[in-house]
């Protein structure tokens, strides 16, 4: 007796199919790569409304916490989840100690490269419950977090802003980081209107901020000495009075006499942070 064979098709994913499984795929390892920063990390990316003393405004993500060593992958990811769920927000506010130079730089890249604005408030309310905030706050390499914006805002004048210099792993001032930081600054204000001037005058902030020691402690100047002297903000929503304290910031005409001085004293190399 003969035997009969029933032929059967497999059936095998179209390409459109096979698309949707790699974006569905994509989109889960984003989430759980979001879920792993926001349960591990020190610092954490939320939803949030930047405020000031009188007001809420708008909203915006809010990167908020220590920038450790190792952090940054995360915090990519995170940024990449965000956008990609809330392409309506165009603002990152910072809220940060600071940490690892080398970190911050790879955060502060990828606020240039998605083209988000950055800001500083004083507090900031999370979306997901409007009963917690977080402190404004920008000390150490925060300081150069925001200069990676588009636009840089400031929602309130008041708030203080936190300058030393990078340390090496030895705690000794890390005066090598200086020409590649001033480099990351020129690249994060060239498509400003007037790069070069804004270049200039940064790179001598920069350069003060490297005199203020490598301590922990940090020189804490506020928002309004600091943009009275300084193209730091692009987008000032509140001007407040001159504060009564001064933090001893040098204008860059001054700190130009210094850096003369030392090139006729000393032979300093000038150009590092031309």
């Amino acid at each position: 007796m003969q035997k009969k064979y029933i032929k059967t098709e497999h059936s095998t994913p179209n390409s459109a199919t096979r698309k949707y499984i790699i974006i569905g795929g994509a989109i889960a390892l984003l989430v759980i790569a979001f879920c792993a920063i926001s349960y591990y990390s020190k610092i954490k990316i939320n939803l949030a409304v930047a405020c000031n003393k009188d007001a809420c405004h708008e909203n915006v993500f809010l990167l908020h916490g220590e920038v450790k060593s190792g952090s940054w992958p995360l915090v990519l990811v995170g940024i990449k989840y965000m956008t990609t769920q809330h392409p309506e927000i165009k603002t990152i506010c910072i809220s940060s100690q600071g940490g690892e130079v080398s970190d911050a730089i790879m955060i502060a890249d990828a606020i240039y490269a998605n083209g988000l604005n950055t800001c500083l408030a004083s507090r900031y309310e999370l979306s997901e419950d409007r009963h917690l905030s977080v402190d404004g706050l920008c000390q150490s390499s925060c300081t150069w977090m925001i200069l990676a914006g588009k636009d840089r805002i400031l929602y309130d004048d008041k708030i203080e802003l936190g300058f030393h210099a990078a340390r090496d792993n030895s705690g000794n001032r890390s005066d090598d980081d200086l020409p590649m930081l001033i480099n990351k600054v020129k690249n994060y204000v060239s498509r400003r209107p007037d790069p070069l001037t804004e270049t200039k005058k940064l790179s001598r902030l920069s350069w003060w901020a490297f005199q203020q020691g490598t301590k922990r402690e940090t020189t804490n100047c506020t928002a309004h000495e600091l943009q009275s002297k300084y193209p730091y903000f692009t987008d000032v929503r509140s001007w407040n009075t001159a504060p009564a304290r001064s933090c001893g910031l040098k204008a860059p005409e001054d700190v130009q006499e210094i850096l003369d001085l030392e090139v006729h004293l000393y032979g300093f190399e000038a150009n590092q942070i031309s």
